[in-house]
């Protein structure tokens, strides 16, 4: 069933469990693309421990969700990547012309651009070598769809070029949509703060 990911991100809603801590999302993020409502950024192949691994997007559940966590980490020239919560010691680098998750980053090649000029759109656009991060053609690998994700030229009209940043908590929200809510505006508050001056950090612009 497709899901109708983006409108629910894109309103924000504010709902979450009354149980929910927040110190236990701190600065976790899904990764979506703006033309793929509900296939966010994803770590495959985690249970192999290999040096590289496959960075693709995949369809959100439950059982995904703990591979399609990640926190976005930079360094004074704005150099970024992004660590999977569920294993640190990996990063995201280019390896040739895809993205991939490595143990063995040597140096991180990759840039955050916010589309609008301000990073509180959250709507960027990740280059490296002058090229930009593109959601690719759809695949299968062990009976699981997915979409690559590989560098092409930029072009302010793709929306396959665009990706915004969905906080833990708003995802995992929504995976519990039909579940009983309450609405704690504090917490989803902080969340965003936090993810929002994260970004304001890292990004520069386009």
């Amino acid at each position: 069933m497709i899901l109708v990911l983006m409108t629910f991100f894109m309103s924000r809603l504010r709902c979450v469990f009354v149980s929910m801590n927040p110190s236990e999302y701190d600065d976790s993020f899904i990764l979506l693309n703006t033309a793929h409502e509900n296939v966010p950024l994803t770590l495959f192949d985690y249970a192999n421990r290999d040096t590289i691994l496959p960075l693709r997007m995949s369809e959100l559940t439950y059982e995904t969700l703990p591979y399609q966590l990640f926190k976005l980490r930079y360094d004074q020239h704005k150099i970024i990547y992004f660590t999977p919560k569920i294993d640190t010691k990996y990063s995201s680098i280019r390896n040739g012309k895809f993205l991939v998750a490595s143990n063995n980053i040597a140096r991180p090649n990759l840039t955050l651009h916010a589309i609008t000029g301000d990073h509180r759109s959250n709507v960027f656009k990740i280059k490296s070598s002058l090229q930009c991060l593109t959601v690719g053609a759809p695949a299968s690998y062990k009976n699981k769809d997915y979409w690559k994700l590989e560098f092409n030229t930029c072009n302010d009209d793709d929306k396959n070029q665009e990706f915004m940043f969905i906080p833990h908590i708003t995802a995992l929200s929504y995976l519990q949509r039909d579940s009983d809510f309450d609405f704690n505006e504090r917490i989803i508050k902080q969340v965003y703060s936090n993810l929002d001056r994260t970004l304001g950090y890292a990004a520069q612009k386009y």
